[in-house]
């Protein structure tokens, strides 16, 4: 099956305030990833936020032909538990969120990173495979003190397995590690914490043994059940030299370990390769452990580098509060001082614990500003339309200026669901366009356009296309678009308006490729906008100009020539 993406509990009017409710139970939202390709792999910090119930949800590819079992988190009312997911980026550009049949959930999602196909895959061709359930016997029984427990996974010795843990049914509150099978005595660290009633997941590392497997090590104080999903394996020529073999704790405050206590608002910076003796070269990321711990109330931390550090955070790794231990993996491209930052929130003072688990060579981290799903965030619809019975499409403000939220919805069914579509470009968040013009042709021709303020330099106009009934879109060459239409399958013509030197002047843009390219028509200069196009073939059209004194211009000739009729 092809995964959609339904957001239930959408109010469409015609402007107004809208609340999404949530991702319900067995619901998909897919989403494009704006920095990536199809077949590459796409890394997520997932956060499930206000659920209903106890519940769980994975990251899988959108083409994705059954989901698998797995999961990358878990959630329950009050929980604010973040997870890092992988998911091979689809043949349509997207990655989809699959939540569980138990309860509605809103999701936040944060892209991170992005590896290509020759230095990382995932187990299946859907996605993750899960490789121990100890609860019913897969991979052994209920794992006790000292415990190791090991199991196959998908790669070649030496490669790198990113498994992720849960552990449940613990008897009393205790820790464990995934290490290689080669490793017979673990460092100081962990990857999972847990307690009687918890179901904490996080994702672990560990190098590929020489009989294939990798081994969760149980501390000495607790009998704990195990669920791991093996969720990507990351070739071995793209660890850096000079990484470490295994997680090796850099940081812990609570002893005075690469750092003090963090009041809040404070930063801790920390040079791997000052620490392990060999430098890394910029722009490798360095995969860090986090483990905030003995909070003083509730806040959230970001790891990043030191160039970022003076610009607000755009995104949260880690949260915590008092009494939480829940750890988290994340990612910080390294700079040329080497150095990677964890920056606590303004609320809450703070330990941290940070292993250093690898450094990665030959992926691609996301920028100041990643692309952000927050199901939370969207606020005001500006404009919809329904061109057949069944089919609407509708464009919305988010409700923070600072989001780069998905914009464009539509729905299939008459506007009782509604899909999240391809995210506006990262200018939206300057600009604030309010699209309040969207329409669709029945044949799925879609044009949508507004204006918005772009700091001191005035109004900006942008519009975006789509072929597909809304299912994609893609920015038009003509920022002030008013009208779109397609005589031919390839050939299509958009009219509009530009501002030039403090004056309005109408433009024409033909394609006859279905948008792969365009090419701008000369309109006379006393056309001041154009306002709607008609085409009787695709070499005869006529477009309008409404403004002012009206104007007709027409093409005999496929708009090799226009002039006024």
């Amino acid at each position: 099956m092809l995964l959609g993406s339904l957001l239930t509990g959408i109010v469409v009017p015609m402007g107004g305030s809208v609340v999404v409710a949530d991702v319900r139970p067995a619901d998909q939202l897919c989403f494009s990833v704006p920095d990536g390709s199809p077949g590459e792999i796409a890394m997520f910090n997932l956060t499930p936020v206000n659920a209903s119930s106890p519940g769980s949800g994975q990251l899988v590819p959108s083409d994705a032909t059954a989901v698998p079992v797995a999961s990358d988190v878990n959630f329950a009312p009050g929980t604010f538990d973040p997870n890092v997911a992988f998911a091979r980026i689809g043949a349509d550009g997207r990655v989809c969120f699959v939540n569980s049949v138990h309860g509605s959930v809103d999701l936040v999602a944060d892209h991170l990173a992005t590896f290509p196909p020759a230095v990382a895959a995932q187990p299946s061709g859907d996605g993750s495979v899960r490789v121990a359930d100890t609860r019913i016997g897969l991979g052994g029984t209920t794992i006790g003190p000292l415990g190791r427990r090991c199991f196959t996974v998908t790669g070649s010795p030496n490669d790198i397995a990113f498994v992720n843990l849960t552990p449940v049914n613990a008897t009393a509150p205790g820790s464990g590690q995934l290490v290689s099978s080669d490793t017979r005595t673990p460092g100081i660290a962990s990857n999972v914490n847990f307690a009687p009633g918890t179901v904490d997941p996080n994702v672990a590392v560990a190098r590929i043994g020489a009989d294939r497997r990798v081994c969760f090590v149980n501390n000495n104080r607790v009998n704990v059940d195990l669920v791991a999903d093996q969720v990507l394996t990351l070739d071995d020529t793209a660890v850096a030299p000079a990484s470490p073999s295994a997680p090796t704790r850099l940081v812990d405050t609570r002893t005075g370990l690469g750092g003090n206590r963090l009041a809040p608002g404070a930063t801790l910076c920390v040079t791997p390769g000052d620490r392990l003796g060999a430098p890394f070269e910029p722009g490798h990321l360095a995969v860090v452990n986090l483990t905030p711990v003995n909070a003083s109330g509730p806040g959230f931390g970001q790891l990043t580098n030191s160039t970022s550090l003076g610009f607000p955070p755009s995104f949260s790794n880690v949260n915590f509060d008092v009494g939480t231990v829940d750890p988290n993996l994340a990612i910080a491209t390294l700079d040329a001082d080497g150095a990677f930052c964890f920056r606590n929130s303004e609320f809450s003072a703070v330990d941290l614990v940070a292993d250093l688990v690898l450094v990665v060579r030959g992926a691609r981290a996301t920028g100041l500003l990643p692309l952000r799903i927050d199901t939370r965030d969207l606020g005001e619809v500006t404009a919809t339309h329904c061109f057949t019975a069944t089919r609407c499409i509708a464009a919305a403000l988010p409700a923070s200026i600072e989001s780069t939220q998905v914009l464009f919805l539509s729905s299939s069914d008459g506007g009782r669901t509604w899909q999240h579509r391809s995210p506006v470009d990262a200018e939206q968040r300057f600009f604030g366009v309010r699209y309040e013009h969207i329409r669709c042709e029945p044949n799925g021709e879609c044009l949508t356009f507004g204006r918005g303020r772009a700091g001191s330099s005035g109004l900006i106009s942008r519009a975006y296309l789509s072929f597909d009934a809304g299912a994609s879109w893609e920015r038009a060459p003509v920022g002030g678009a008013r009208d779109l239409h397609c005589p031919t399958a390839t050939a299509c013509v958009i009219v509009g308006e530009v501002y030039m030197a403090f004056v309005d002047q109408g433009v024409v843009s033909i394609t006859n490729d279905r948008g792969r390219t365009w090419r701008s028509v000369d309109v006379p200069d006393t056309v001041d906008a154009l306002d709607t196009v008609t085409c009787s073939s695709a070499t005869e059209c006529t477009a309008v100009d409404l403004h002012g004194a009206p104007h007709v211009i027409g093409t005999t000739d496929g708009w090799a020539t226009a002039s006024i009729t």
